[in-house]
């Protein structure tokens, strides 16, 4: 079972600027939820990638790290809910994503699952000052290779009415809306 309990992180000193009504918006909606704002630097490698990407792939790491150890559900602190996302943990493991594409901004998981494992893993692995970009280190198409190894891990949309470049999906009625506010250079993290 999917613990109850949202999990966000953001750099030292640079929260969304929807903070703190985003956080207001979140208790609102699950007022039996915890609530846990991770700050501070995790410790990762971070001469796999590219610099530009060093705050993606850090965050990347970090989410699978505290889901593995944790479960529950997390959300990129730049996702809005507009609904309860109860639907979300309940039924099972998730991602984000588009038709068979995966994205890391929302991911649901019970602790210890292993696709957090093996992704945590596959991480470790990747060779050293390599000038990667995040997406293949770390981020969205590693997510979606080794996702398909869990054909119970659902990839969901309802949190993905927009794409990073800002074009529609056509998800209708949307649970949340990721705002892709981290980076312009979001786009090229979009798996293709």
């Amino acid at each position: 079972m999917i613990p109850r309990v949202i999990h966000r992180w953001w750099e030292p000193g640079a929260p969304s600027p929807l903070e703190p009504w985003n956080y207001n918006v979140l208790r609102s909606l699950h007022p039996n939820w915890e609530i846990r704002d991770h700050t501070g630097m995790p410790d990762v490698d971070i001469s796999q990638v590219v610099p530009e990407d060093i705050t993606r792939h850090r965050s990347n790491v970090f989410r699978y790290r505290v889901l593995y150890a944790y479960g529950g559900l997390w959300l990129d602190h730049d996702m809005i809910a507009l609904k309860p996302l109860d639907s979300l943990v309940d039924g099972g493991p998730v991602t984000a994503g588009y038709g068979t594409k995966r994205e890391g901004g929302m991911l649901a998981f019970e602790a210890g699952h292993p696709l957090l494992k093996l992704l945590l893993d596959y991480v470790e692995d990747q060779p050293r000052h390599s000038n990667r970009r995040s997406c293949d280190v770390s981020g969205a198409n590693v997510l979606t290779a080794l996702g398909m190894r869990f054909p119970e891990v659902r990839i969901d949309s309802s949190t993905l009415p927009f794409d990073a470049a800002g074009n529609r999906t056509g998800v209708q009625d949307p649970l949340a809306v990721h705002t892709w506010m981290t980076s312009s250079k979001r786009a090229a993290e979009t798996p293709k």
